[in-house]
This record gives structure tokens, C-alpha cells and sequence, in this order.
């Protein structure tokens, strides 16, 4: 069961891509300096934006760095989100796989082999704790957001970066902590570090590309 989750986060990791300006791609400052008091602009206003979208697509580009190898492996593919709990990815390369997940079930489909698997989440609550922050932080949700996380922001609306620190739990077992990067309400890169040391950089493409 253990090896199983491992080889799950992951996959599921990468669908904290789901946020708003799916056809936007910025790029990340080297440094972001902390929101002062006198903005206007933060954490609530962020979520506030982020519970208005309702569904959207994208294109991905993932890099995942794990300790053993020398060079990252790389896929690419699409993503689809729809509100409150339906989440969707699809790698096209270098293999073609699909990721469901809706409400409290997840199904993992290789249409290369034809392997193909369905479990519930409320048999592995380390990945309910990950999906948790996918999808409070799609909802805009900053009170379920701050169950299970310690919600961070730096800088300002044109230049953003949210620190997700998983608080002590089950999931901090996966998780070291979840980045992500963007500017008004577009993406530009997601940052995922697992407590292995393996970690993942995603990023999201223009859709028509």
C-alpha cells in the first residue's frame, strides 16, 4: 500500500495546476519580496478571485527530478478542471496516461498496456490530505486551506508566489511543501517538493499551442 501511494503522489501532485488563466504563462521572478500592510491585495483576495472559476483547460509540461536519476523525466499533456471536484489529466507523452478524479474517486488508466485502476480516497487519506489542497485552493476555500496547510503569500497582485506547508499530519509524510508561482490570476510554475527529496516542476503552456 505504501508503494502504491508513492508511486501515486506524484501524478496527483501535478493537478494543483488547476487554477485560474488556464491559456496565461508568466514568467517567475528570482526574488518576490513580502505583501506590506498598506496593500490592499493578499491572501483573501487571491482566494476570492480563484472561487470565481468555475472550469477550465490547459496545457502542461512537467519535470520531475528524482534523486536516483541524472536527468528529469518529462511528460506533457492536457488538464481539465471543472468545479467542485471533478479534476482531469491527460499525459500524452512519453506515455499515454489519464487521471480521473471525482469527488471521493480516483481511477488511473494506462491506455498503453490497458492496465486500470479505481480506489477511493477514503482508503488512503495521505492522498485525500494532497488532493484537499488541489481542490480548497481551486474553490477559493482559505478556512478548509488552513486545516491541513499553513498558507503562505509573498509579494504582490503582478508578481505572487503561494507557499503551501503541510502541518503535522499523515500527508507530511508525501509532502515537504507545494509552491506556486503567478501573477493576478495566471499560473506560470508549480513547485512540489516530496519529503524523498524527489520534486517536481510543473508548468502551464498556452492552450493553443
Amino acid at each position: 500500500m505504501k508503494r502504491f501511494i508513492r508511486i501515486t503522489v506524484p501524478v496527483i501532485s501535478c493537478l494543483i495546476l488547476f487554477l485560474p488563466a488556464w491559456n496565461a504563462i508568466g514568467q517567475t521572478p528570482d526574488q518576490i519580496l513580502p505583501e506590506t500592510e498598506e496593500d490592499s491585495w493578499g491572501i483573501i483576495k487571491l482566494m476570492e478571485s480563484l472561487s470565481k472559476v468555475g472550469e477550465g483547460t490547459a496545457r502542461f509540461k512537467e519535470e520531475r527530478h528524482i534523486n536516483f536519476l541524472s536527468k528529469p523525466l518529462t511528460a506533457r499533456g492536457n488538464l481539465r478542471f471543472k468545479s467542485p471536484d471533478f479534476l482531469f489529466k491527460h499525459t500524452e507523452s512519453p506515455k499515454d496516461e489519464r487521471l480521473v478524479v471525482f469527488a471521493d474517486e480516483v481511477t488511473i488508466t494506462n491506455l498503453n498496456d490497458g492496465f486500470q485502476r479505481t480506489f477511493s480516497l477514503n482508503d488512503y487519506p495521505q492522498l485525500r490530505g494532497l488532493l484537499d489542497a488541489i481542490r480548497f485552493t481551486l474553490a477559493g476555500n482559505l478556512v478548509g486551506l488552513n486545516k491541513s496547510y499553513k498558507a503562505d503569500l509573498l509579494g504582490a497582485q503582478d508578481l505572487w508566489q503561494l507557499n503551501l506547508t503541510p502541518k503535522p499530519q499523515p500527508i507530511l509524510k508525501l509532502i515537504q511543501y507545494i509552491k506556486i508561482f503567478g501573477r493576478q490570476n495566471q499560473i506560470s510554475k508549480i513547485e512540489t517538493e516530496e519529503s524523498n527529496g524527489d520534486h517536481t516542476v510543473m508548468l502551464i503552456e498556452p492552450h493553443n499551442q
